[in-house]
């Protein structure tokens, strides 16, 4: 196909508020019209935190719009009991040593335990109600899945009591057979009827006397003996292990949520900063920014391999990102290559690739050495991240392709490295590394001519990116601290992040996949994800370390990320184009023209600060 001509500086996308003549802050009239500074630093503030916090929330929470009475029920049980968990992760430091059981690595404390005893049957139910609105290609097997869940502790543990239960005891025991049975026909003869309020608590409260009668009956029939009770709630928690399995891909792609917030923070502060200061101060901020990451690099320095590899790692990023930036442009109109979609390209992709990257479970049960299970499943997501940035190319979305490119030298990188025993990735001296490209392509624009206010701005936008990059997943320091975890917190509020902007895929109805089944498995997953909180909570020898998997994740993508976002200032700075996108919500009015070094589709300035 033909190559597209350059484009120049893109229409307005927004709305801009009117500003009286003068008041940009360009001349003596914008002094005059000055604003004090406490007003300013409140402007500054509530547009950050609304753009980066309060619009994802706003465009990725479930709504509730159209959803049948049986489905809020069941909907909202799902949600008491995720709250409830949510809750007991946050007493762990009071809660988890108090009467412990279980024994040796299945040992918890009680609280821990109570909480997961009560999620697995609303899991259950979720999971059993969900699989009367597919098709019968994913409803059996999920369907099988759930019974095989339920049923595992409920034979074994009936098994063990049978012989010691009598009279009444001896009813409870058969109860819980027939109950399977119940449910089982139910599973056929209500598939793809509406979701009834009676279905949906008759099913919640069948899967919960098949859980908990089984350990009730242990408990009374071997009241003296606490190890028969603990091994019965360890076995339960066994299988919320198996679930919690699950959660590895969202672990690895909430990685992505720290990501997109450290970005959308960089970039909507100084965004709003230039609406009340004059255009002047950029030149100074700049080159403020570019020296902070710079004394940083010089402080960390470089030694060795450390050194090789942040190099290598850096020009290759750099290179394919700017390969698939000019093969997107290649296939019709293109958009803008902003930070902040780039960040949001790759928060709608991290899910795929996080699901890739545990391809390594599956591995793990193949006759495969064991350290060549993650360079297969880095390789495996590394593929489908390329695949993913052709896919965009091909569709003219330069930010998402040039973002998922480097993410895919960066999956392959790392596990390169994982085959070779290397671990860890530089990321300030990367991010160093991606300063001193800042500062070359700020001495390349300068050979053609005066910088202009809008190229000091996209040079302060990057080096502030770059600058708070690297320790991103500090936001999650305060949930730690209060957690009493030293890394619980990375992963809880990366899945937070998720539950919270990630559920308008449950907003659709589609053929295959309606909108009830949907909903259904977005609250079975945030369920299976807090059950993993728990048991990290309450058993830290029980499993591996989740939230070592949300650091790892957040470390490969976000090395690939920083490479796209210098190349598309490079590629904004070359046609004028304005790296802050245009607030979602503004109060409409008319145009102006735009101020000088500012181009069209720059959000309009308000007043100016008073120096």
């Amino acid at each position: 196909m033909s190559q597209q001509p350059a484009p120049g500086p893109i229409a307005p996308e927004g709305p801009a508020a009117q500003v009286p003549a003068g008041a940009a802050g360009n001349g003596p009239a914008g002094a005059a019209a000055g604003v004090s500074a406490h007003r300013a630093l409140g402007s500054i503030l509530g547009t950050t935190l609304r753009e980066v916090f309060v619009v994802p929330i706003q465009d990725g929470r479930i709504r509730t719009r159209g959803w049948s009475r049986g489905l809020a029920v069941v909907a909202a049980v799902a949600l008491l009991a995720y709250l409830g968990a949510m809750l007991t992760v946050l007493g762990a430091r009071l809660l988890g040593d108090v009467a412990p059981i279980g024994t040796g690595g299945l040992r918890m404390g009680l609280a821990g335990g109570l909480a997961l005893l009560t999620m697995l049957p609303v899991l259950l139910t979720l999971g059993y109600l969900a699989a009367l609105q597919l098709r019968w290609y994913l409803r059996l097997p999920l369907q099988a899945i759930v019974f095989a869940i339920a049923g595992s502790p409920t034979v074994l543990t009936l098994v063990a009591i049978v012989p010691y239960a009598r009279g009444v005891l001896l009813g409870f025991v058969l109860s819980v057979p027939a109950v399977l049975v119940v449910l089982l026909v139910g599973a056929f003869a209500l598939v793809g009827r509406p979701l009834r309020v009676w279905v949906g608590l008759a099913a919640l409260a069948a899967m919960g006397w098949i859980v908990l009668v089984p350990i009730l009956l242990v408990s009374v029939l071997f009241a003296g003996d606490v190890g028969a009770v603990s091994m019965s709630v360890a076995l339960t928690s066994v299988l919320i292990f198996v679930l919690a399995v699950l959660a590895v891909p969202t672990a690895y792609a909430a990685g992505a949520s720290f990501i997109q917030i450290s970005v959308n923070t960089a970039t909507w502060t100084l965004s709003e900063i230039r609406h009340w200061v004059r255009p002047g101060i950029w030149p100074l901020l700049a080159i403020l920014l570019l020296a902070g990451n710079l004394a940083l690099l010089a402080a960390d320095g470089f030694a060795g391999p450390t050194y090789l590899k942040a190099v290598l790692w850096t020009a290759a990023t750099l290179l394919v990102a700017r390969v698939w930036l000019v093969r997107a442009r290649r296939f019709g109109p293109w958009d803008v290559p902003r930070p902040t979609t780039m960040a949001e390209s790759l928060m709608k992709a991290s899910g795929a690739l996080g699901l890739a990257m545990s391809v390594w479970l599956v591995v793990a049960l193949l006759p495969v050495p064991g350290r060549l299970r993650n360079p297969v499943a880095m390789g495996f997501a590394a593929v489908l991240a390329l695949v993913l940035a052709e896919r965009a190319a091909r569709r003219g979305s330069t930010a998402a392709a040039t973002v998922l490119a480097p993410v895919a030298v960066s999956l392959a990188g790392m596990g390169l490295m994982f085959g070779l025993g290397v671990t860890g990735t530089p990321h300030r001296q990367i991010s160093g590394l991606l300063t001193l490209v800042l500062l070359a392509l700020g001495l390349w624009w300068r050979r053609r001519g005066p910088l202009t206010a809008q190229q000091w701005f996209l040079l302060a936008i990057g080096a502030g990116i770059l600058l708070i990059f690297p320790e991103r997943e500090l936001l999650a320091e305060p949930l730690s601290a209060l957690l009493g975890f030293s890394t619980l917190g990375v992963l809880i509020a990366g899945l937070l992040w998720r539950l919270l902007t990630e559920g308008e895929w449950a907003n659709v109805d589609g053929r295959r996949f309606n909108r009830t089944a949907r909903v259904l498995v977005f609250c079975g997953y945030a369920l299976v994800t807090a059950c993993a909180a728990v048991l990290m909570a309450y058993a830290p020898d029980f499993g591996w370390d989740l939230d070592s998997f949300a650091s790892i994740g957040s470390q490969i993508l976000g090395v690939g990320v920083a490479a796209a976002i210098v190349v598309g200032i490079a590629e904004m700075g070359r046609f004028g184009l304005d790296p802050a996108p245009p607030p979602q919500r503004i109060a409409t009015g008319a145009g102006v023209p735009p101020m000088s070094g500012i181009p069209a589709d720059a959000p309009a300035p308000r007043r100016a600060l008073v120096d």
